[in-house]
């Protein structure tokens, strides 16, 4: 599982809800959440599972779903 860093839509950020903190109360847990810091790192996560079985969920206010469609297609295109 991956998190992207979260932003607050149009509304005031909520104090302590972070994707740092959110990856460590998922890990404290289930131990599958890894912290991504830009969409760049999308290319070589694609990469490393593109011979597996995989659910890529993209969840967010805003154009997340967009950008996420757009690196993966744009990875495939490339194979």
């Amino acid at each position: 599982m991956f998190i992207a860093p979260i932003y607050p839509a149009s509304e005031k950020q909520i104090t302590g809800i972070t994707s740092e903190n959110l990856v460590g109360e998922i890990n404290e847990k289930y131990s599958n959440a890894q912290l991504i810091n830009n969409w760049d790192e999308l290319d070589g996560i694609f990469s490393k599972y593109k011979n597996e079985d995989i659910v890529i969920l993209s969840m967010g206010a805003g154009s997340i779903s967009k950008m996420t469609r757009a690196k993966l297609e744009a990875w495939i295109s490339n194979q």
